[in-house]
């Protein structure tokens, strides 16, 4: 079987700050990458013209207000939180950033290692915002074609959460990913028919209680696709 080749050099020791952020993702910074946009002056470009504008224009408020349009923002808000129910997703407490999801950590070179028992693999070297990209080499027939390497999904750079968790906004609406679990890509991995479930079970142990509810109702529900779609069982 071939076997993945991968290069491994050690950072060097006079890169900038920002590309160390780039490369190492979340091992290099205690903080998010979305969690420092904010960091450094807003004004920094702006000349002394500007910012006495913008000083001057962040002293106007709004006066005082009838007691009537308060009530009537309160009906509003009360409306809205009604209007946005349907589009939560289910259970979706559980998809929020707890210990719970944090569950067992694993450095994305370790998940590489322990899949790489199971088939070569290989990280791109390319991180956009704390992602890189996980493909393995899967020899397929596809549309007539030998395809040797498949892409899988984005992994998250450096220490990786066991499950992924979601960002909300104020009406408590999911919006997306906030970090991408190792057993999210472990699943991708089964449902793509690159790996097995027992394989994933023998390599990377049981799923940690706290958080794998969703992770267990999915692989239950991939395992029993055939039973549901009325398809005979292999």
């Amino acid at each position: 079987m071939a076997q993945a080749k991968i290069i491994r050099r050690p950072m060097p020791s006079n890169a900038p700050a920002h590309v160390q952020r780039m490369l190492m993702g979340t091992s290099a910074d205690s903080r998010a990458p979305w969690e420092t946009y904010t960091t450094g002056d807003p004004l920094a470009g702006c000349t002394d013209e500007q910012k006495a504008e913008i000083a001057e224009y962040s002293k106007k408020h709004h006066g005082s207000t009838s007691q009537e349009n308060v009530e009537e923002l309160i009906r509003q808000k009360e409306l809205s939180k009604d209007f946005v129910k349907e589009y939560k997703m289910y259970r979706q407490d559980e998809l929020r950033d707890t210990p719970e999801r944090v569950g067992r950590i694993m450095h994305c070179l370790e998940f590489l290692r322990l899949l790489e028992t199971i088939r070569p693999a290989y990280l791109s070297a390319h991180v956009h915002r704390g992602l890189t990209g996980l493909a393995v080499y899967h020899p397929k027939d596809i549309d007539g074609k030998r395809v040797n390497w498949h892409y899988v999904c984005s992994v998250q750079v450096g220490f990786m959460h066991e499950y992924s968790s979601l960002w909300f906004d104020s009406r408590d609406l999911p919006l997306n990913e906030k970090w991408r679990g190792w057993r999210t890509v472990l699943l991708r991995l089964i449902q793509l028919g690159h790996i097995t479930e027992e394989q994933a079970l023998e390599v990377f142990g049981q799923p940690s209680a706290g958080g794998a509810r969703r992770y267990n109702e999915q692989l239950y529900f991939w395992r029993n696709r055939d039973r549901k779609e009325g398809k005979p069982l292999e």
